[in-house]
């Protein structure tokens, strides 16, 4: 069996929060002659939690048959300077070969975005191993940060990031994407359309079989899950629910359920006291193995993605717009994406991310009818299957693998 490692700083078991994506890919891969390492932090980000002991530099784990090797770099508050510097550092442990000297050689490298440095580290392992490079691009560094206004377009750190962007492009033997349309951005930087190939974030279909029906609950349960950060654009959420509440004239009780942690939590909540909500909770984040039960919980999911038409253009591949899908629950997106997952399966309602727009999708969700909605969240189910399911990505996974190795 060939061996793949795949870095990526913020992966995770489904015993943390955080996106699946590696670890579903990892856990299926074997069937096509593929086993993963995956390259991991020690640090939980989205709960700033430690999780290796004081002079441990690296150790394995292994969960559901994934490998995992995490890397000791310190702990950081989110978006600050000492975050930079974990990134900095964690490229530093993957590069040390006394961290690795637990695991077996690969015969294939995976460097992957969130940020460039992790596919970095896994450019100059490939190199010094002597096997093929792929970079797997999950956000387009630096174009997402200037597009969320986080760093000038010509200012020296953007310059900088382009350069290692398209050195890491050039070097790559293949590149992978999860945004559909950002084939178009990474040709512009001088790579051939045959080196790019999309395979989008999924679900795995087994998690979401047998889920109980929702409990029947006296309240409408509208129901956000993830991050509280800069990039989910909460504020048009609860604005939009402020104006929703006001005009609901139903009679059947209506909540917004807001799960999930982020540096913008407590701001979210004082402005939804200032704007005077009154049926809304603020749950704790929750492990990735509790997803699938807990969006079979909502009357309706609710996911909000900005007016980021220099980011958005080239499409999103969201976990969580995903897995409300994969419960089988209707969806209310407002996005303004190349994209829209969700008219294309049917499986709820599509608006621009404005909370006006937002607060009539919720009043027409809320006043649709209970058969309707099943309709939906049946149909959002079979788009998912048909579309997204994980132990189908990893076939087209490791058939891009096998092909670059043939290649020599």
């Amino acid at each position: 069996m060939r061996h793949v490692w795949i870095l990526n700083h913020y992966a995770n078991p489904p015993a943390f929060p955080g996106g699946a994506r590696h670890h579903s890919l990892a856990l299926h891969l074997p069937e096509y002659g593929w086993k993963a390492t995956v390259l991991v932090s020690s640090v939980i980000h989205h709960a700033n939690r430690q999780l290796l002991p004081d002079g441990v530099g690296s150790a394995v784990e292994t969960v559901e048959g994934v490998d995992y090797l995490r890397l000791r770099i310190p702990q950081y508050e989110d978006n600050s300077i000492h975050r930079l510097m974990s990134m900095g550092a964690y490229c530093a442990r993957a590069l040390d070969p006394r961290s690795r000297r637990r695991i077996a050689p690969p015969d294939l490298v995976v460097g992957s975005s969130v940020h460039p440095f992790a596919a970095l580290a896994g450019s100059i392992i490939a190199t010094r191993y002597r096997v093929p490079f792929v970079f797997e691009v999950r956000d387009l560094w630096p174009e997402t940060l200037i597009a969320r206004g986080k760093m000038e377009e010509n200012g020296a750190p953007a310059r900088a990031f382009r350069t290692l962007e398209r050195y890491l492009y050039r070097r790559a033997e293949h590149i992978v994407t999860v945004l559909p349309r950002a084939h178009e951005y990474i040709t512009r930087c001088g790579v051939p359309r045959e080196k790019v190939a999309y395979i989008p974030n999924g679900y795995n279909a087994r998690d979401f079989e047998d889920l109980p029906p929702r409990p029947k609950r006296k309240t409408f349960d509208f129901m956000y899950f993830g991050s509280h950060g800069l990039s989910n654009d909460l504020d048009v959420l609860i604005d939009a629910y402020a104006s929703f509440e006001a005009r609901y004239e139903g009679k059947r009780p209506v909540r917004l359920r807001m799960i999930g942690d982020g540096p913008l939590k407590e701001g979210l909540q004082k402005r939804a006291e200032e704007l005077g909500i009154r049926n809304i909770s603020w749950e704790p984040l929750r492990p990735r193995g509790d997803v699938p039960a807990l969006a079979s919980e909502a009357d309706c999911c609710v996911v909000v993605v900005g007016d980021l038409p220099r980011l958005y253009r080239y499409g999103i591949s969201l976990n969580k717009l995903f897995d409300y899908m994969g419960a089988g629950r209707p969806v209310i997106a407002a996005a303004a994406a190349a994209n829209d997952p969700v008219s294309e399966a049917g499986a709820g309602l599509s608006v621009p991310p404005e909370a006006g727009a937002l607060a009539d999708a919720m009043l027409q969700m809320a006043s649709t009818h209970h058969a309707r909605r099943a309709a939906m969240g049946r149909a959002a189910r079979r788009f998912m299957l048909e579309n997204h399911d994980y132990r189908v990505l990893a076939g087209r996974y490791a058939e891009l693998l096998d092909r670059i190795l043939a290649a020599g």
